[in-house]
Formats: C-alpha cells, structure tokens, sequence
C-alpha cells in the first residue's frame, strides 16, 4: 500500500468515528459501569465474608426404631451440635438381620438389603420386610433385588 492509500483509509475510519460518535461513547459507558459495578460487588464480598449457615437436624433414637431401621439404635451417639457426629451416625445405621428387604414410605418398590439403592434411602423412611411376599402384601412392587 502506497502513502496515498493509507492517507484515504485513516481519512474513512476518522469520519466514520466522528459519525457515531454518540453510540461508540455510549457503549464505552455502559461497559465502564459494569466493570466497576462488579469490581465494588467483588470488593464488598471480600469484606464481608460471613460464616456459612449450617443447618443441624439431631437423630432421635426413637424415631430410627420405629421405622424399623435398626435393632442397635440405642447403640447411636446422643444429638450433638457438631454437625459431623450428626452425619456419622446417619451413615453408621445399619439393617437389621431378619431384613433382607428394603422399601422407603415414599415409594412403591422394595430392594434387596445389599442394593445400592437402599443406601439413599433416608433411614427414618426405610421399611424392612422379611420376604418378597411379605413386601408384595404391602402393595411394593420388586426393584433392585441383587446385591
């Protein structure tokens, strides 16, 4: 491109600037305000960092015995304000022996005792049975029935 060329062109951008001059200030202003906007959001979460909120439900023995989920309930930690003991003791419960069957009160199917399944179930809504006829009586349809 000779000198020439390149004069014209920087002559074209320059007039085409000075046309829309308008809407390229407007867009330059609306791209400052939200960066700043964002930076003084950003800013203000550093400073006021709070603790998270931790919401701590205790395991009543007497309810886990009810529903049948285990014969050693008794065995289980009191309700404590840590939350981790609250866990560990949901994650310790085991099924008793005569249950080889598993259901939940919010379901219609029963599982074998070694499913996966019966893992996720909540323990205040398992429901044991001691056979497949017996599940089958309580109107649960078969499910996971191999470990």
């Amino acid at each position: 491109m000779n000198e020439m060329t390149m004069r014209r062109h920087w002559q074209i951008v320059k007039e085409k600037l000075r046309a829309n001059a308008r809407e390229i200030a407007l867009v330059l202003g609306m791209i400052g305000v939200g960066v700043c906007g964002f930076e003084f959001g950003f800013v203000q979460g550093i400073r006021h960092t709070s603790p998270p909120i931790v919401i701590e439900k205790p395991i009543v023995a007497e309810s886990v015995v009810a529903a049948g989920v285990s014969a050693a309930a008794s065995s289980l930690p009191s309700p404590s304000s840590d939350a981790k003991t609250s866990t560990t003791a949901v994650s310790t419960i085991s099924l008793p022996a005569n249950c080889p069957f598993v259901g939940s009160r919010n379901s219609d199917k029963y599982h074998a005792a070694g499913c996966a399944v019966v893992k996720r179930i909540k323990p205040e809504n398992r429901v044991c049975f001691t056979s497949e006829d017996d599940a089958r009586a309580k109107k649960y349809q078969p499910g996971c029935l191999q470990p």
